[in-house]
């Protein structure tokens, strides 16, 4: 049986909806204490060469833009749609 395991090469972390807007909404947990688990599940997958996708929706509205204050954004996005 071939071993199917994750591995860097192989995967990606996709960061959903990391808004101002929609951080709000967060009840469970401390908003900096979220930020600052994004933020380093982020450089894990930086130090292990992973892309990282970032995802947004109605920015216009109430979930308002990406959290620019982050490490997450500190180079531009290589693709946008």
């Amino acid at each position: 049986m071939k071993n199917n395991r994750f591995t860097a090469a192989t995967s990606a972390l996709v960061l959903i909806d990391h808004q101002f807007g929609t951080m709000q909404l967060v009840k469970t947990l401390d908003l900096e204490r979220v930020k600052r688990h994004t933020l380093a599940l982020a450089r894990a997958a930086r130090i292990l060469g992973m892309p990282v996708v970032l995802t947004s929706s109605m920015e216009e509205y109430m979930q308002g833009p990406l959290l620019r204050n982050s490490q997450l954004l500190s180079r531009r996005p290589s693709r946008t749609a």
